[in-house]
């Protein structure tokens, strides 16, 4: 019993800072809070600020995820050597990326609400929305989503954990990125299922994050 309380209340820990990092994540995005004239005419005062927002969550993510690793890291996760293997793993998830969106576009998936919100974002402030869409937003979301919750809740080398990391993050960042059931949704996570699966592939977040950085630059080239 004292075990199961024990339990308990450690992933009821890891589930408030988990949910924090996601809060803190949101508030970094000022943007949100600037009507279309404001961030056109304060676009750079605005990105320098999010940028280090975006620096010190940064920071505070990777020191948590550095901790997470030394103290208890059976997947063997970290900074991994150059491998062809892993450089393999990379090119077949950027092109399986690049055929996501395609796909659910011939399934019938209109352009989402988080998209046209980008979209706008863009025609007002595009180097703002570029710059943080394209190099932060990437390194943040992956930081949270792969690193932090694959080693808070499935921390174990265990194939039905991995597994269960790579369903439930992918879902996680498909209802962050699309809160509602729809066909978008499945896109959103699809995106996420593949990004949890190189990560455990490659155990080097390095990888999602290069295949996640690519997604979000077609998404600006090509909405």
């Amino acid at each position: 019993m004292k075990k199961l309380l024990a339990s308990i209340s450690l992933y009821s820990k890891r589930l408030i800072f988990f949910i924090g990092f996601i809060l803190l994540y949101s508030l970094t995005q000022i943007d949100a809070f600037f009507s279309k004239k404001m961030l056109h005419r304060y676009q750079f005062l605005i990105l320098g600020a999010e940028l280090l927002l975006a620096g010190l969550l940064i920071w505070l993510l990777i020191n948590r995820y550095r901790r997470q690793l030394k103290t208890h890291n059976p997947n063997h996760y970290g900074l991994q050597p150059f491998s062809k293997y892993n450089l393999i793993v990379l090119l077949i998830g950027a092109a399986v990326s690049v055929g996501i969106d395609p796909l659910f576009t011939l399934l019938g998936v209109s352009s989402t609400d988080n998209q046209t919100i980008i979209d706008q974002i863009v025609k007002t402030a595009p180097i703002l929305m570029a710059t943080t869409g394209i190099l932060t937003a990437p390194i943040i979301e992956e930081l949270i989503l792969r690193g932090v919750f694959f080693n808070y809740f499935f921390n174990r080398d265990s194939t039905p954990f991995k597994v269960a990391a790579v369903f439930t993050s992918g879902l996680i960042f498909g209802l962050l990125h699309e809160p509602q059931f729809s066909l978008a949704l499945l896109a959103y996570s699809a995106t996420g299922w593949l990004l949890g699966t190189v990560y455990v592939l490659t155990k080097d977040l390095r990888y999602p994050i290069m295949i996640h950085m690519l997604n979000n630059v077609l998404a600006f080239l090509f909405p």
